[in-house]
Formats: C-alpha cells, sequence, structure tokens
C-alpha cells in the first residue's frame, strides 16, 4: 500500500462533563463537544487540509479550516504570563484491519485567529509548511499521536511533542497497532504546569492499558507562543 493509499478514519470528541479545564478554554472560546459542531465555525477544529469533519469522524476527503473561528474570550498563555492547563479528550484511529496507516491526529496550541500555513498536508498534520520541518511562520506547540513512519520520524507508532517542527522534540514508543487495526478507543491527558513548565502527555486503552505512553518536555510557552493561542486538533490521512 503506497503513501496516497493510505487512510485511517479518526473520531475525536471531548469527554462529556471534561471540557478543557481550568482557565486553559479562555485562550479560545467555550468549549463545545467535538460532534456537535460545524467545522466551518468551530474553534476547535482547524488547519486539517487531509480531512474533513463529519460528524465525528474525519474522514479522508480534503477540507481546509481558516483558522480560529470562535470568540476570544481573554486569558493568555505566553509572554507576560503563564497558566496551568489540562485537558482529557478520547478518539478513535480505525485502520479496517489494514496493516499501514495514516499519519495520525495532533492536539496543538497556536495564535489565535491565525491563518492555516500553506499546503500542511499529510505527515505535515495540517500544521507545518510542507518542503520544511522546521517551521516558525505561524508559533505552533503540538502533541502528536503519529501512526506513520515519515522520514523524520521514529520507525514505530509513536507519541510525540513537537515546537515550531515537525520533528519532533521528544517521543515515546505507543503500542497501538492491534487497537487501531480494531478501531478502539484512545483516551489522552495533556496538561501544563506554569512553574516547572512541563507540557505532558499521556495516553491509553482502556481494553489495553499494556499499550500506554507517556511523553513530557520541559518548555517555557512565554518564549515559543503568543499571548493569545487557540487549542484545537488537526488529523491527516495521507496524500489524497
Amino acid at each position: 500500500m503506497n503513501h496516497e493509499e493510505r487512510s485511517n478514519q479518526i473520531n475525536a470528541a471531548n469527554h462529556k462533563g471534561d471540557p478543557l479545564e481550568g482557565t486553559a478554554a479562555s485562550a479560545a472560546s467555550t468549549p463545545q463537544p467535538l460532534n456537535r459542531a460545524d467545522p466551518r465555525h468551530n474553534p476547535v477544529v482547524a488547519f486539517a487540509t487531509s480531512t474533513e469533519f463529519r460528524g465525528e469522524e474525519l474522514r479522508g476527503e480534503e477540507f481546509a479550516g481558516e483558522g480560529f473561528a470562535g470568540e476570544d474570550v481573554g486569558g493568555g498563555v505566553g509572554r507576560r504570563g503563564l497558566i496551568d492547563f489540562s485537558t482529557r479528550f478520547s478518539f478513535v484511529i480505525n485502520s479496517f484491519g489494514q496493516s499501514e496507516f495514516g499519519d495520525g491526529l495532533a492536539f496543538f496550541l497556536s495564535p489565535f485567529n491565525d491563518s492555516k500555513p500553506p499546503y500542511p498536508i499529510g505527515g505535515n498534520f495540517g500544521l507545518f509548511r510542507n518542503g520544511t520541518l522546521t517551521d516558525s511562520t505561524v508559533p505552533t506547540v503540538a502533541v502528536e499521536f503519529d501512526t506513520y513512519s515519515n522520514k523524520w520520524d521514529p520507525k514505530y507508532v509513536h507519541v510525540g511533542i513537537d515546537v515550531n517542527s515537525i520533528v519532533s522534540n521528544v517521543t515515546a514508543q505507543w503500542q497501538a497497532d492491534d487497537e487501531i487495526k480494531a478501531g478502539g478507543e484512545a483516551t489522552a491527558w495533556v496538561s501544563y504546569n506554569s512553574i516547572t513548565h512541563n507540557l505532558s502527555a499521556l495516553v491509553s486503552y482502556a481494553s489495553d492499558p499494556a499499550s500506554a505512553a507517556g511523553i513530557f518536555l520541559i518548555v517555557d510557552l512565554r518564549d515559543v507562543l503568543p499571548e493569545k493561542v487557540g487549542m484545537g486538533f488537526s488529523a491527516s490521512t495521507g496524500g489524497l
């Protein structure tokens, strides 16, 4: 199966009763479940050029979000001050039994109401420009759940933290192959401590606790992001 034929179905939703916690949500807008929103007016879904949002499924048709459309209700992440934030969400990446997967899903922070970078398809998760590994044009911090090994990736399914680059600063192997083939539901936690500057992530399948993968990176977000940012999801299935 070549890169153009790869495809995942990706379902993503905030846990009911578990919106972006604390003050982090103020950097974007009032959180809402992903399965109730139009992608063209959803502050949580943006920058995805290789997927389309249909109900609660991200399928393999091309759709390009035009940045965040939510209301800025104040608050800040970088520059003048830092906040703690924590979020939990669930998602399904389903290859329908195929052993080669699409590119995956990323949770990201980037400037509020910024426009998408040009042609950010495939392995760039709809976040970084094609043809460049490091891209500070639109400051972006992302936690990637990477299900396809590109030339800059480790040779296995993994979790990574990216800072202005599609090349992860840190990675951890994610034993998710069997669950992806079966369409299992994963739960992820992402949090940031403004005192220790610890950005951490954990992903696990309830049906297979041994597959859990955890990762962290010490990063001062004031050095990377502007004061106001949006938080959201982006996903891609490879070249179409």
